[in-house]
């Protein structure tokens, strides 16, 4: 299973075998396992399964323990999954004897102790490495489990979603962090990257503590973003000393087979969205391999904040990611551009520069999929350039700029209503009543003052020119893209118009005073 984009919604849809409200039959038991066995269901279907299967434990316990007993490492992979996810504590004293005995080897028994530990078969103070045939050999294996997984960007960001938004059990802490970068394996350094936008300050220190240790030059960028534009002091200080540290210490390593980049597969699609209201786009980037297996990554981020979100996973359904989107986009008032990967990256740095600049950190997942965004991008895009607008075009066009806003990529731009609930009442008092038109404008005038700051408008002016640029690949009316740059100019102070007399920001205003819409 992955994570199903966030425009993708498939409940209503739902096999009644998932959904059902009945308790399940054993046949149907069985479908149901099978499917996880074979990892055929969406993240909504597993979710309902889940739920159905809860509520007739009885009745499933038996199902699940043949597959934990099975020497399949599939079977039993699943079954203890199941344990953990249905907290099925009537199978502590199976799982116990089963672990202890000498029949299963001890990557079975690893995958069991985890069942058995999350359902409280452990007893108070016991080590877990006691009831495996070879402890050393199986902390081996599984750390270099660990390591393998930290180079997949799909597992390793859905492990930190698991882990520090999820609370999924919290593996990630100084501790642990501190003891792995003990054994200065550059392998564990897309985790440690990743964790120096964690949430929690202690794993940003441990993070950084931890790169010191390792002493890989690749460290020192990030080090020393973070010393520059981290928002605590204490973050910015330890990032300093250890970059500094790192510079003074380094010395040529020789990189092994293990450590080169692995090429990600050609790239499908690269989508992105226009601008809505509040500057927030979105990005998703589809590669295929050549077996047909599609690896996404979606990313929502905005000109205010950066990157907001960002996560991603592997199609292992038949559903049509891009039909979803184009889907999505119909219902939430946006479109899509099909861009360059180059394109791509050049939009998340500049959103990644904007996290900086506000002194917040991306989401800790962003890092992981960074080196997956390299490459080329073979496909034969075509694109219409921007077109030019001469001074007497802008002259004209500005009074026709507020066009734009019918278009359904402008469904979403209005002003942000706090602060304006005073300017809301009068505006609506003042609505079809006759003789009020010059009053109605004077508090759209007065309301406009109070929110057009300098700041402001730089910021709009910079959104209509990127969506400019989306329009002309989107509409073959070049007045459409013209409109957009027209309004743009006239947020320019070299204009001469006033954020009050710009027709564009008027009509923005009386759409919010009429009554607040909500962007996607």
């Amino acid at each position: 299973m992955s994570p199903d984009p966030f425009w993708f919604d498939d409940s209503e849809d739902l096999d009644p075998l998932f959904s059902s409200p009945k308790k399940p039959t054993d046949s149907e038991i069985q479908q149901i396992l099978d499917r996880f066995i074979a990892q055929d269901l969406t993240d909504a279907e597993a979710e309902a399964a889940l739920e159905r299967m809860s509520r007739s434990r009885k009745q499933v316990c038996p199902f699940i323990w043949e597959l934990c007993r099975s020497t399949d490492p599939t079977r039993y992979s699943v079954g203890s999954i199941l344990v953990i996810e249905l907290n099925l504590t009537e199978l502590r004293e199976p799982l116990r004897k089963l672990i202890k005995g000498a029949e299963i080897d001890d990557k079975h028994k690893m995958r069991l102790l985890a069942a058995l530990e999350a359902v409280g078969g452990l007893r108070p103070g016991e080590d877990p490495m006691t009831f495996l045939h070879d402890p050393e050999a199986a902390a081996r294996d599984a750390r270099e489990t660990f390591v393998a997984i930290l180079q997949d960007p799909v597992q390793l960001s859905q492990m930190l979603e698991d882990d520090l938004v999820s609370d999924g059990g919290n593996i990630l802490n100084p501790a642990t962090i501190a003891v792995m970068a003990a054994s200065r394996d550059r392998r564990l350094m897309p985790l440690l990257l990743c964790l120096l936008h964690a949430p929690q300050d202690a794993l940003v220190l441990a993070a950084i503590e931890g790169l010191g240790t390792i002493g890989d030059a690749a460290a020192l960028a990030a080090l020393e973003e973070r010393a520059e534009w981290d928002a605590s002091a204490k973050v910015r200080r330890a990032a300093r000393r250890v970059a500094t540290e790192l510079k003074a210490s380094l010395t040529e390593t020789s990189t092994t087979i293990f450590e080169l980049p692995v090429a990600p597969p050609p790239v499908q699609r690269c989508l992105l969205s226009t601008i809505d209201g509040v500057g927030g786009q979105m990005l998703l980037v589809i590669r295929q391999s050549p077996n047909g297996e599609r690896t996404y990554l979606d990313v929502m981020f905005d000109d205010q904040v950066g990157i907001k979100d960002c996560f991603g996973g592997r199609s292992e359904t038949q559903v049509d990611l891009e039909d979803e989107l184009l889907q999505a986009a119909d219902d939430h008032g946006f479109d899509v551009v099909d861009v360059t990967l180059s394109h791509v990256r050049a939009e998340l740095e500049r959103a990644y520069q904007t996290t900086l600049k506000a002194r917040r950190r991306a989401v800790p997942t962003y890092p992981a999929w960074r080196d997956w965004l390299c490459g080329e991008d073979d496909r034969p895009l075509e694109f219409h350039p921007l077109p030019s607008l001469t001074a007497a075009e802008m002259t004209n066009l500005l009074p026709r700029c507020v066009e734009v806003l019918d278009l359904p990529e402008f469904v979403s731009w209005h002003f942000e209503s706090r602060d304006l609930s005073a300017y809301e009442r009068r505006y609506r008092k003042l609505l079809n009543r006759p003789g009020t038109d010059e009053a109605i404008e004077a508090v759209i005038g007065e309301a406009i003052a109070l929110k057009s700051q300098p700041d402001w408008c730089a910021l709009v002016k910079n959104r209509l020119e990127r969506q400019a640029w989306l329009l002309a690949q989107l509409y073959e009316d070049e007045e459409i893209p013209k409109l957009a740059l027209a309004a743009a100019y006239g947020l320019d102070p070299a204009s001469g118009v006033r954020p009050t007399d710009h027709p564009l920001v008027r009509e923005m205003m009386r759409r919010t005073l009429s009554g607040p819409l909500v962007p996607f």
